[in-house]
């Protein structure tokens, strides 16, 4: 069990509760430094209805909307409303709190407002909240969620945390303290290995169990890739609703290591399929198809031919929360999928493509791409890095100053001056 399955489980466990629970998930994002809040906004999004392409005026109106029916004091939806619109980068009750001359608001009373809206759901019924990749997140969200539970005593708030080993090192004391539990997912034993992949694919002879759950050294997730190889191979195949055997395995071949082993995934698939998902690995950790429409060129039919395709051999996945405003987009199945298919390409087509996306983000997201700007400076910053001595570099680095600094703007209006920045561009002599 990784923390994937975990948070999975989870989720099941709470949908089969008699009782009911608001339920939420945020991402923090790998790309961009941390984009200030990120995951938090998102939970938000989510409770209120708000989809990420959603244009200003129809945010604003879906956040009026949420506070009349959650928090029944006009009183306390006044104190709310311009807090959460300063998170979501939008306006209220005519207040502009998205551009560099919104009115000011400290940060104690930016958390004040937040939490405050988290009881009041929390007063009807348990309200969880599922973070993940916490590794990622920015040092204001932490501070958030430690002010969360310190705050919230008597209501039923649950907040359940997953990250890599590294948050432990920029906040070694995450996690520990009153009304906090910390769970390390430590390797599987070796017979806990073989019963995965024998409920994988039940039938599989020992010996090419044997072999997977050596190569696999206790990490589920080399299992679960190494079925998910042998499916785009037809070796194994979905009957009823179960993988089987279709044939003889013959002699299976692991590769020594989970990055070489998603690699010849990829490299097995169609090459207009492998470039596609070499576009996917720039656009970003989660994306809709419309997205990588205009960033690949390619055209509608092919591209959601090609998505299909790819969720059938499960390198990408898609959300299918009826409650979520992010219903229907994609990401990879695996993180470490992203990183493995982003080295596939040359320096030339990284900076096409991150250039290609940092204008796209620009063009769908509200003020010229307000709410992203960190990671629209990080596609710059790459896209300039790629390839440093193109005579378009001193543009782009101007580009991704001004982003550099719209970012930094937004991340002092909502609290989070602290975040550290993607590394500045600096200008000739």
């Amino acid at each position: 069990m990784g923390k994937s399955r975990l948070g999975w489980e989870f989720e099941k466990y709470a949908d089969g509760l008699a009782g009911e629970v608001w339920w939420h998930r945020g991402r923090c994002l790998s790309y961009g430094e941390g984009v200030a809040f990120w995951a938090l906004a998102e939970i938000v999004r989510q409770r209120l209805g708000i989809a990420e392409e959603d244009l200003a005026e129809a945010a604003t109106a879906k956040l009026a909307a949420g506070l009349d029916r959650f928090v029944p004091d006009p009183g306390e939806r006044a104190f709310i409303g311009p807090r959460l619109a300063r998170l979501l980068g939008i306006s209220f009750v005519g207040v502009s709190f998205g551009g560099p001359g919104g009115t000011a608001l400290a940060r104690e009373e930016l958390f004040a407002g937040w939490r405050l809206f988290f009881e009041r759901l929390a007063a009807v019924q348990p309200v969880v909240l599922l973070i993940e990749d916490a590794q990622y997140a920015d040092s204001g969200l932490l501070d958030f969620l430690d002010h969360l539970i310190d705050w919230v005593r008597d209501l039923p708030v649950y907040l359940l945390v997953f990250a890599r080993p590294e948050l432990g090192e920029v906040r070694p004391r995450f996690g520990t303290g009153r009304n906090r539990s910390t769970l390390t997912l430590d390797p599987l034993d070796a017979d806990s290995m073989d019963q995965l992949v024998a409920a994988l694919v039940p039938g599989m002879p020992p010996g090419a169990r044997v072999k997977i759950t050596g190569q696999a050294q206790g990490i589920p997730l080399f299992a679960v890739e190494t079925v998910r190889a042998l499916i785009d191979r037809d070796v194994v195949r979905p009957v009823e609703g179960v993988y089987r055997l279709a044939g003889d395995i013959g002699e299976l071949a692991v590769p020594d290591s989970l990055h070489a082993l998603l690699a010849a995934r990829l490299d097995a698939l169609d090459p207009q399929v492998r470039r596609l998902v070499a576009d996917v690995a720039v656009v970003g950790s989660t994306f809709p198809a419309e997205a990588l429409v205009a960033v690949s060129g390619q055209d509608e039919s092919s591209v959601r031919s090609a998505l299909n395709d790819l969720l059938r051999r499960e390198v990408l996945s898609v959300s299918a929360d009826p409650l979520s405003p992010e219903r229907g987009s994609y990401q990879f199945a695996q993180s470490m999928l992203r990183q493995v298919a982003y080295d596939t390409l040359s320096r030339r087509n990284r900076k096409t493509r991150h250039l290609k996306v940092a204008a796209h983000l620009r063009a769908v997201f509200a003020g010229d791409g307000e709410e992203v700007a960190d990671v629209i400076a990080r596609h710059y910053l790459d896209a300039l890095h790629a390839v440093p001595d193109d005579g378009d570099a001193a543009q782009i680095r101007d580009q991704a100053i001004a982003a550099l600094i719209r970012g930094a703007e937004r991340a002092e209006r909502i609290g989070a001056p602290a975040r550290p920045p993607p590394a500045t561009p600096r200008r000739p002599g």
